[in-house]
């Protein structure tokens, strides 16, 4: 069992390779930020889910979809949530399982049945190159969102050789 020592109040998780372009105003007890990519009722039949019915996460039906690049919240309900996320995550593992989307797919799963109190808008996780991003979402050729919090731009290519 690994200690965990935190002082505050508030924990939060922010991808590393991410900026803020904005001043971040967030308290909740649990904080889910909404996936910029399936925040609009004509994506939700495309939302991710485990296909695997080995998987702890299998036949979870989503409503709605958490990005994984901002999330937290009071710290023991961010705790609650990291350590549930790492025992159903490591059921799969100890099965040679990895879910579809890893770690964000285990967070949506808590968030099914432990709904976020505080449910931010994708302006938290909003993708730096989103030009592309909205040719490949089809938001009507704009930007529909007002980014707080940018997900940089990543050269997968380079981060996998």
């Amino acid at each position: 069992m690994v200690e965990v020592r935190i002082k505050g109040d508030y924990v939060y998780y922010m991808d590393v390779d991410a900026r803020w372009v904005d001043k971040p105003e967030v308290k909740g007890d649990l904080v889910g930020t909404r996936h910029c990519g399936f925040y609009f009722p004509e994506h939700s039949k495309g939302l991710p889910i485990e296909k695997n019915p080995k998987s702890v996460f299998y036949g979870i039906e989503f409503k709605k979809y958490y990005g994984g690049g901002f999330f937290g919240g009071r710290k023991d309900e961010f705790l609650k949530l990291s350590k549930w996320c790492r025992d159903h995550i490591e059921k799969d593992l100890k099965n040679e399982i990895i879910p579809v989307h890893n770690d964000e797919t285990a967070m949506n799963a808590y968030f099914y049945h432990n709904p976020p109190t505080l449910e931010l808008s994708p302006d938290y996780h909003f993708p730096e190159d989103y030009k592309d991003y909205i040719m490949d979402h089809c938001w009507g050729g704009k930007n529909p969102f007002n980014p707080k919090l940018l997900l940089l731009k990543k050269d997968h290519d380079s981060i996998r050789n």
